[in-house]
């Protein structure tokens, strides 16, 4: 699903992203995705917007928000 999301987003956008760096695929497969398919599609769509070369990088560390946490 990242490589299309990538592909699709790429083309949709004129950038050529060839490849994806190896921390940004295990953050990719290690991030529970507590949401639905659109969320995965919206970070790779930032990533491709914001990638500065070829090599597609995660503009955000993906992290877990707690709807339930309030601070202090």
């Amino acid at each position: 699903m990242v490589q299309a999301f990538i592909e699709r987003c790429s083309r949709k956008l004129g950038k050529q992203i060839t490849s994806i760096q190896k921390e940004t695929m295990k953050a990719l497969q290690d991030y529970p995705w507590p949401g639905n398919v659109r969320d995965l599609e919206s970070i790779i769509e930032r990533a491709v917007i914001l990638c500065p070369g070829p090599v597609l990088q995660l503009a955000d560390k993906l992290e877990i928000s707690s709807p339930h946490f309030h601070p202090p």
